[in-house]
C-alpha cells in the first residue's frame, strides 16, 4: 500500500528528466552539425572556424569541475540546473550581437560552458533516480537522442529554406527549451542526502578515483570518435556516397545510440559497468579499423549501428560507475569531472585529425583504434585485477 502514491511521483519525475533531456539536446541537435554553417555565414574563415569550435573545448575544461562543485554545494542540482539554464539563456544573445572572429570566440565559448554542464548535472539526477527508484536511465536519456535527430533532420530543411543565421534563432529556441523544462525540473522534490563534509573540487576528485579506470577507459574510447565527427561526412562524400546516403549513415548511428538506451534496465543492469565500457571499447577498435580501409556503403551502415556500443555503452558505462561509486551529495562535482576527462581526451584527439586526416585520409581513421584499444587494455587490466 505504500508504494502507491509513490508510484505516479516515480513517473513524474521521469517524465521531467525526459523532457529537460528533450529540451537540452534541442540545441545540440542545432550546434553540432550546424554551428560551422553559421560561423562560416558570418565570414569566418575555416581556421577560424576550427579555433572558434575548438574554444569551447578548453573553456569547459577549465570550468566545468568548478560548475559541478559549486552545483553540489547550492545542495539541490536540480536548483543548479535551472541556475545554469538560465545563466545560458541570458548570455546566448550575445551570439546574435557578436561581430569578427573574436567575438563570436568568446561568446559561443561562454554560453557553452553554462550550457554543456548541465549535462552531467542531469546524468546525475537521473542515475540518483534510476537507483533509488527502479526508473530507467536509458529512457530518460534516450529522449535527448530522439530529440537530436528530430531536430537536425528538421534544421537543415529551415535553413535551406531561410539561410544561415535561422541557425542562431532555432539554437536559442533550443535554449529557451531547456530554461522552461529546467524550471518544471526544479519544482520536483527530488534532492540527494547532504554530503558528509562541504563539497569541494579535492572532494569531487576524492569521489570519482575509484572509478577513475574505468571513466579514463571510457574518455579514450570517446575520444575515438573525433575523426569521425570532423572528417566522417567529408570522407563519405569522397568516396562518392550521396548526401541522402550521409544523412542515412549518421541516423543509423543515433537509431542505435538510442536503442541501447531503450533496452530495459532490468536487462542492462545485469552487466557491470567495466563489462558495458569492455563491448564499447571492442566494438571501437573493430569499427575504426575496419572504417579505414574504405570498406563500401553496405559495411559502413553496419559500422554505424556499432556507434550503439562505441558511444552509448560508454557513455552509460562512465555515467553510471560514477553514480554507483561517488557519495550521494558529490554526485554533480564527480560527474562534471568525468565529463572534463572525456572533454579533456577528445580535444587532445582533435587536434591530430587534421594533419592525420589530411596526410592518409580515410586511412586516417586507424589511428582512432589507438585510443580506443588504449581503452581496452586499462579495462581488461582492471578485470585481471579484480580476479587475483
Amino acid at each position: 500500500m505504500s508504494d502507491g502514491p509513490r508510484r505516479p511521483t516515480v513517473r513524474g519525475d521521469a517524465a521531467a528528466v525526459g523532457l529537460f533531456y528533450a529540451a537540452l539536446f534541442l540545441g545540440v541537435g542545432i550546434n553540432v552539425p550546424y554551428l560551422p554553417v553559421f560561423l562560416a555565414g558570418r565570414g569566418l574563415a575555416p581556421d577560424e572556424i576550427a579555433l572558434v569550435l575548438a574554444a569551447p573545448l578548453v573553456a569547459r575544461a577549465l570550468v566545468l569541475p568548478v560548475l559541478g562543485t559549486i552545483a553540489d554545494r547550492i545542495g539541490s542540482l536540480t536548483r543548479a540546473i535551472l541556475l545554469y539554464a538560465a545563466i545560458t539563456f541570458a548570455l546566448v544573445w550575445s551570439i546574435w550581437f557578436a561581430d569578427g572572429f573574436l567575438a563570436l570566440l568568446v561568446t559561443t565559448a561562454a554560453v557553452s560552458v553554462f550550457w554543456t554542464a548541465q549535462t552531467p548535472l542531469a546524468d546525475a539526477v537521473a542515475m540518483r533516480l534510476a537507483r533509488t527508484s527502479g526508473a530507467s536511465y536509458g529512457r530518460m536519456r534516450a529522449c535527448g537522442s530522439v530529440a537530436f535527430v528530430l531536430t537536425a533532420s528538421a534544421a537543415g530543411l529551415v535553413i535551406g529554406a531561410a539561410g544561415s543565421e535561422a541557425i542562431f534563432w532555432m539554437f536559442a529556441l533550443g535554449i529557451s527549451a531547456a530554461l522552461v523544462a529546467a524550471v518544471v525540473l526544479a519544482l520536483r522534490r527530488m534532492e540527494a542526502p547532504p554530503p558528509l563534509t562541504r563539497p569541494s573540487w579535492s572532494g569531487a576528485l576524492s569521489a570519482i578515483r575509484p572509478a577513475l579506470p574505468v571513466v579514463a577507459a571510457c574518455a579514450l574510447v570517446q575520444s575515438s570518435h573525433a575523426m569521425f565527427y570532423g572528417f566522417g561526412s567529408i570522407g563519405w562524400e569522397r568516396q562518392g556516397f550521396s548526401n541522402g546516403s550521409i544523412g542515412v549513415l549518421w541516423a543509423v548511428g543515433v537509431v542505435a545510440e538510442i536503442v541501447l538506451f531503450l533496452v530495459p534496465a532490468r536487462h542492462l543492469g545485469r552487466l557491470p559497468a567495466p563489462a558495458l565500457a569492455l563491448f564499447g571499447a571492442l566494438a571501437a577498435v573493430v569499427r575504426w579499423s575496419w572504417q579505414s580501409t574504405e570498406p563500401g556503403y553496405a559495411v559502413t551502415f553496419a559500422l554505424q549501428a556499432l556507434h550503439g556500443l562505441t558511444f552509448g555503452a560508454t557513455y552509460l558505462a562512465m555515467v553510471r560507475h560514477v553514480a554507483e561509486t561517488a557519495e550521494a551529495g558529490r554526485q554533480g562535482g564527480a560527474q562534471a569531472l568525468a565529463a572534463t576527462m572525456v572533454v579533456l581526451c577528445m580535444a587532445a584527439a582533435t587536434v591530430v585529425t587534421g594533419p592525420l586526416y589530411a596526410a592518409f585520409g580515410q586511412h586516417a581513421f586507424l589511428a582512432m583504434a589507438a585510443p580506443a584499444a588504449v581503452g581496452l587494455a586499462i579495462i581488461v587490466t582492471g578485470a585481471v585485477r579484480r580476479a587475483r
